[in-house]
């Protein structure tokens, strides 16, 4: 004896007490069409105008910001100064001797004066290590053959001037101070992370050409 069995889709019943609370839900998550998605706030990058990138000639792009201290940057420190003072002294000196005004006037020069040598001016530059050469600021080329595998540019210190910093190495028969690498502050590790990153740099490009990969070189 055989048995025959029917299908029946299967049925959902919607409770009507629920109405309400699904209409609450719908319109907690509605939004309009159209409305920007709220972002998190975005955050303030610790890499303070360092970056770095690849090239389209197979290269290492490194770029960053130190401290100007070159003699052109002192110069204009000192000669701004002078101008300052010679305009603001003689009508400073025309006030009562030793008046409020007089005493408040110079203590203005002495403070513009101080904020003009004091200031911060940083200074952009650009390092590309690319397979068979350096490159510096986009103008000046070193070329890998010339330095070497034993002497590849690192972190130097100017034992007569501890604030000044930079990359150097020798390149032929001469050392060279390729580039400025001088801290803002105390805190600014800019140096040491521009020091790693063309290490690694030479390291994948500049080692690869050292070992040949079974190729002559």
């Amino acid at each position: 004896m055989s048995t025959k069995f029917v299908y029946a889709r299967p049925r959902m019943e919607f409770d009507p007490q629920l109405a309400d609370d699904v209409a609450s839900f719908d319109r907690l998550n509605a939004r309009p069409v159209g409305a920007a998605v709220t972002m998190a706030p975005a955050r303030r990058s610790p890499f303070n105008g360092y970056s770095r990138s690849l090239t389209p000639d197979g290269g290492i792009l490194i770029t960053y910001k130190d401290l100007n201290r070159s003699i052109l940057c002192r110069s204009l420190r000192v000669a701004a100064c002078v101008a300052l003072s010679c305009v603001s002294l003689p009508p400073i000196l025309d006030l009562e001797t030793f008046s409020w005004a007089q005493v408040a006037s110079i203590g203005a020069l002495a403070l513009a004066n101080w904020i003009v040598l004091k200031l911060k001016i940083r200074k952009g530059h650009a390092v590309e290590v690319r397979p068979d050469c350096m490159i510096i600021d986009g103008t000046d080329i070193f070329l890998a053959d010339d330095i070497g595998d034993e002497n590849w540019p690192t972190l130097q210190h100017d034992p007569d001037d501890e604030g000044h910093q930079f990359i150097g190495g020798i390149c032929g028969t001469r050392f060279i101070e390729y580039m400025t690498v001088n801290p803002l502050d105390e805190s600014d590790r800019t140096p040491q992370v521009l020091e790693a990153d063309l290490t690694l740099a030479f390291e994948q490009l500049w080692g690869r050409r050292a070992a040949g990969f079974g190729l002559p070189l």
